[in-house]
């Protein structure tokens, strides 16, 4: 899949089936990737239902789960009208998720 034609479907696209795959690393480095040539571009070309799926548990449990959602802002969203089911704030880090 790395090797998709990017007018045939951009790696962002194919994040979910990285995941179904087990492929965290590669996830996380096409999202900081992404996020790094354009910061809002989660608003408009992300689905991040993926994190939530049972495939997601691994890449919620992640360290770079935190940073990638401080990054998102969706931290101070989530301290101000509640944390996703099975995640909190961490002590050492933004969230912590089971």
């Amino acid at each position: 899949m790395r090797a998709v034609d990017p007018q045939v479907a951009r790696q962002i696209d194919l994040v979910q089936p990285y995941l179904q795959l087990g492929q965290i690393d590669l996830v996380y480095q096409i999202l900081f990737d992404a996020l790094d040539h354009d910061p809002r571009s989660w608003l408009t070309k992300w689905d991040l239902t993926g994190a939530w799926s049972p495939e997601g548990v691994t890449f919620r449990r992640d360290a770079r789960f935190g940073e990638l959602v401080q990054r998102l802002g969706l931290i101070d969203y989530w301290k101000q009208y509640g944390f996703p089911d099975g995640c909190r704030a961490g002590d050492d880090t933004p969230i912590v998720c089971s």
